[in-house]
This record gives C-alpha cells, structure tokens and sequence, in this order.
C-alpha cells in the first residue's frame, strides 16, 4: 500500500510539473503591420518585426508565428534559447519570407544545446546580404531539431551575391528530420563557376543521434545538394530528387553509416557541371577527408538518370552495398577509384551507358574499376547497350583480385567490348557471366588479347562456365529484363543479372 502511496504521488509531481509547464507556454504572432509595443499573444496582437521577436525572453514550450504573406528583412531569426520551440507559419497565402537578399534569415546559435526545436513553412530565399561563405540558415549545437518545409531561391531578388549555401547543420545531435524542402539556386546568377562551394543542404559533424533527410527537391546549385562532412551518427537520405549539381548531387565525405536509397538523381543536358572548389564530381561521390575514411554506406533502389559525369564514385572508402539501382544513360555509371575496399556492386541495371575517355585514351566504361583494395565483388547486374555509345561495358584497369561474377552483359555498339582489362595488378576473379555482342564478334580484350565469339573455350580457361550467347531478354524495348526460359544464363537454376524489369520506377522523371 505505501509503494502504491509514494507512485501517486511521484504521479501526481510529474503532472503537475507538466501542467505548470503547459501552463506557462504560449503562442506568439508576428506580421507585418504588427506594433512591437504589443503583446503578440494574437492575430491582433502580433507583433511587427524580428527584432522584437529576438528581444523577447520565451519560455520552454512556445510557439513563434509567422504570418503568410509577409515579408521581413530587418534582421534574421535568432536562437530561442529556449527547449521545446517551434518557428512556424500562420494564416494563409504564401509562406513567410525572412528576405535573404537584404539579411540573413535563420542564426540558431548559442553557446549551450537547446532541446527540441521545430522550423517550418517559411521562406529563405534570396542571397545578396552578405559576400562572403554563408549560409542563408546556420543552426548549431541543438538536440533533437526538425526542419520541415523551408523554401530557398538563391536568385529571387539578388542581383549581384556570389552565392550561398541554403542551410548548414553543424554539431546537432539526437534525432535530426529535414523534409519538404524546396532549394534551389544556390550559387551565382548564371552558370556554375568554379572555387566557390555552396550547398544546398549541408550537415556538418553529426556523430551521435540519427538524421533523415527525405522527401526534399534541391536543384542548380554551385557544388552540392546534399553536403555530409563528418557526420558518424546513423543517417538515411531518401525520396529525394536531387539534380543538377555543380559538383555532386550527394557528396558524403569522411561520413560513415549512410543508406541512400530510393532517389532521383540526375543533370539536365543543358547544365554544365562546372562548380565547386573540386572537380565536377558525379552524382553521388563517396570519399575520404584527410584521415577519415567512408564507411558503411548502403546505396539502393536509386535511379540515376542522364548525366554527363558519373552515377556513383569511390574513393578511400570501404564496406559499401550498391543494389537495386537504375543507371540510364549515364557516362560512366559507377568509377571505383583508389583505396576503395569491401565493395559490393550487385544486383543494379545498367542502360545505354555513354562513353568516358580515361587519361591513357581508354573508355573507361559503364563500370570501371581502378585500383581499388580486396573486396571489390560485381555480381548479378545486367548492363545492356543498345545505343549508348560506352566501349567497354566493364573496364578494369589495376585489378586486386577482383570479382566478376554472374553477371549479364549485352553490347551493340559496333567495335565495342563487354570488359577489357589492361593486366595490371593481381587478375580478377571472373566466372559464370554472359557475354553478348549483337554487333560484332568481339567481345572481350583480356591482357591485350581480344576473344571473340568463336572463342568461348578458350576465354574459359580464364572464366570459368563464361557463356558467349544471347542472354534472351523478354523485352528489353520496354525495359523488361528478365529472360526467358530458355537462357544460358543459370547457375542451377537460378539465374544470373538482375533477374526483373527496370528496378526503381521514377517517382517524378519529368525534367525540371
């Protein structure tokens, strides 16, 4: 009886610390044509600028309203320095707008963590009020932050900035959402120019807690989309539609613990990928900063459309799973590059790769492999070739035994090859694939020599069980890759490639 006394009435202390701080929360309006001599407990009440919203010592639990429709510019919104906050919009019409190009918009920053804060349906844009590496939105050191709905225009009534990046995240922990963002125009009026990083979305040093980036549209930018720099704590980036990127739609770097998957990601033909401090990357680039390596990355269901860089590359990264892509028309779907360890290439679809010429002069294919350390395994994709103009399907150029294996691989371009390897390093693993060629008799150039399609026996003391026939697609005109009945292509029963029609239907294809 007294255990139940004293659990009463530790009951009846939480409840009433919790109404006390229900108690105290309030709701605050801001609009223009407000009067910050006001209360701003009301429509009628609200207040008129940021300033006095900046000024004013909430409470934990309070709501900042913004109104629709109107548009600040006398300074950005600061930190709360409160927990359990939300920033969000009221009213109807357009989202309120904290005019980037006369101020910046959003400074979370403070010198201790605040706890849960909410930001949403409120426009960002524009980017001429300061020259200089900025953000339109910098937000630090809080646990447990959700950013929902946020707009950004770099260009809408700037004239003269250099760029911005939309919004940083720097140090946050706990459990991080950014979703529905609409970003775009992060860089200077015209082209992408080189020497100037500006992002869209960029997470910095996020080591604990998770993060979910989702449902977001982020186009024409100087360098990246999505930007992760450090950030160690388990991360998912998904139902995105990421393009035309001055650098990298993706670029994780020195990050670890990352699934990507079920994105769109791609660059109109009219985009030219010039900007950045770097190169002009690929779609998704995995790499190492200094001594901190990429681990751990899971890339799936994604389809990667139309480019003129690659899909995915690798570089000092390691224990990497890439699965159940698309890769359509792209030059040079997947490059992995040096120190590249324990990555698996399994189970994507490969159309009409273009070609990427390699510094010796050597099309470097659809997938080229360079130099990458044990553990580099290609297997089960199907990479078909009916008009794109890749020479070589499968380039690999410094091997270190790796393998190749049950895979499908269909050339029609005249003189083209289905794998060419140059025999440096220790010589790759390869058996039961098939090889086809509708267009010529070659089909693989091995240590110089080419094997045609006469010479199945022989490239088989190389590759075992390799099978130089048509793989009998059911009907590859309308993206359907599974074969028939009949095909060569088994293993006991099972058989080899990707089995299925074109994985990853597009959500929204439509070029923007």
């Amino acid at each position: 009886m007294r255990t139940h006394l004293w659990f009463l009435s530790f009951s009846l202390v939480i409840f009433t610390f919790s109404s006390l701080r229900d108690g105290l929360s309030a709701t605050y309006y801001v609009k223009n044509g407000g009067h910050d001599t006001a209360t701003g407990l009301s429509d009628a009440e609200a207040w008129q600028t940021i300033q006095k919203v900046n000024e004013f010592a909430f409470s934990d639990g309070d709501v900042l309203c913004l109104k629709r429709g109107s548009v600040f510019s006398d300074t950005f919104l600061n930190s709360p320095q409160v927990d359990h906050f939300t920033f969000r919009a009221y009213g109807t019409g357009p989202l309120p707008h904290i005019d980037g190009s006369k101020t910046a918009s959003i400074r979370i920053k403070q010198s201790h963590t605040i706890q849960n804060l909410i930001i949403r349906d409120i426009d960002i844009s524009g980017m001429d009020w300061k020259k200089d590496k900025a953000s339109n939105a910098v937000i630090e050191r809080v646990h447990n932050l959700a950013l929902h709905s946020l707009v950004f225009d770099g260009h809408r009534n700037s004239v003269s900035s250099e760029g911005k990046t939309a919004i940083t995240i720097e140090n946050c922990s706990g459990n991080i959402t950014i979703k529905n963002c609409q970003l775009s125009n992060f860089g200077p009026i015209g082209l992408p120019v080189m020497g100037r990083d500006f992002m869209g979305l960029a997470l910095i040093g996020i080591e604990s807690g998770s993060y979910e980036i989702r449902d977001n549209t982020i186009h024409d930018g100087n360098a990246d989309c999505i930007h992760l720099y450090h950030c160690s704590a388990t991360g998912s980036v998904f139902n995105n539609i990421l393009f035309n990127a001055g650098e990298n739609c993706i670029d994780i770097k020195g990050s670890s613990n990352v699934h990507v998957y079920d994105n769109e990601l791609y660059r109109t033909p009219d985009f030219l990928a010039l900007g950045g401090s770097g190169s002009a990357g690929g779609l998704i680039v995995a790499h190492a900063t200094g001594e901190q390596a990429c681990s751990k990355l899971e890339i799936n269901g994604n389809v990667f459309k139309t480019s003129n860089t690659p899909g995915l590359i690798t570089g000092n990264a390691k224990n990497i799973d890439v699965y159940d892509n698309t890769f359509d028309e792209m030059m040079g779907a997947i490059r992995i590059g040096n120190h590249t360890e324990g990555i698996h290439i399994h189970h994507n679809l490969f159309l009409n790769p273009k070609s990427l010429m390699h510094d010796n002069g050597m099309d470097v294919g659809c997938i080229y492999v360079n130099n990458s350390r044990s553990g580099t395994q290609i297997y089960n994709n199907t990479v078909y070739n009916e008009r794109g103009d890749c020479l070589a399907l499968l380039a690999i150029g410094y091997s270190n035994r790796n393998k190749v294996f049950r895979n499908i691989f269909y050339q029609s371009k005249p003189n083209g090859l289905c794998l060419v390897y140059t025999g440096h390093g220790l010589d790759p693993v390869i058996y039961e694939n098939c090889w086809f060629s509708g267009a010529n008799e070659k089909l693989i150039k091995y240590r110089g020599k080419v094997y045609t399609q006469a010479e199945e026996n022989e490239w088989n003391t190389i590759a075992s069980n390799d099978r130089f026939a048509d793989p009998l697609f059911v009907d590859p005109a309308n993206k359907n890759f599974e074969t028939k009945d009949a095909t060569p292509c088994k293993t006991g029963g099972a058989v080899w490639g990707n089995t299925g029609s074109a994985l990853s239907p597009p959500k929204n294809m439509t070029i923007h």
